[in-house]
């Protein structure tokens, strides 16, 4: 069973990987972490957002 932290933190994780590794077609999925209750999950999709359309890496 998982708890919300640890579901948070997956999603922080995943937000950062795709922010690295992503490409412009992943941005809706993000998108929709921006609307997300936790700060941390918005706060990492905003950046991987602006990381993948600055070129990723």
């Amino acid at each position: 069973m998982f708890s919300l932290n640890h579901f948070a933190y997956e999603m922080i994780y995943a937000n950062a990987s795709l922010g690295r590794i992503g490409n412009a077609e992943d941005i809706p999925l993000i998108e929709k972490h921006l609307h997300s209750r936790s700060p941390g999950i918005r706060e990492s999709a905003r950046f991987a957002i602006e990381r993948i359309k600055l070129g990723g890496n």
